[in-house]
């Protein structure tokens, strides 16, 4: 009895080592894998990054996550702040307030007051301002009439 299983797995032995011929890819069965035998890193806007590390895989201006924290286009160092994307650079925003810096009055003063807001950027908005085109002009809480003197010294 012996001999007549023999003959059928040794046929079985040879069988099934011919169906595998040690090209499968190393890594997860459904995985695409290189020349390494490692899984394949997807890269679709060529930028040099990955997709799991991209900012936006889709976008090549768009660099690592680990570069630009909140994916703004703004690197982490010359970022405002990294964790707000609607913040931007400190080369357009000195004091990193939101305001950038042409708008601003004092952009080393993250409290100082905003052209839009103070024309003459003295510290008195422009609805309280005497004059918001002349910085030493008076505000209306201390010269009523706007006419120079202050109230109090007015008659």
């Amino acid at each position: 009895m012996h001999r007549s299983l023999l003959p059928h797995g040794l046929a079985l032995l040879l069988l099934a080592s011919a169906c595998t011929d040690g090209s499968e890819p190393s890594g997860d069965k459904g995985t695409p894998a290189d020349d390494t035998g490692e899984p394949a890193v997807t890269d679709a806007d060529g930028d040099g990054v990955a997709e799991a590390d991209d900012c936006d895989d889709g976008d090549a201006s768009l660099g690592a996550i680990a570069e630009d924290g909140d994916c703004d286009g703004t690197l982490t160092a010359d970022d405002c702040d990294d964790g707000d994307a609607s913040l931007g650079a400190i080369a357009g925003d000195g004091d990193c307030d939101g305001t950038l810096t042409a708008d601003d009055c004092d952009d080393a003063d993250a409290t100082s007051t905003t052209v839009a807001t103070d024309g003459d950027c003295d510290g008195v908005l422009t609805a309280d301002d005497c004059d918001d085109a002349d910085s030493s002009s008076t505000a209306v809480a201390a010269d009523g009439d706007c006419d120079g003197p202050l109230t109090a010294d007015d008659c």
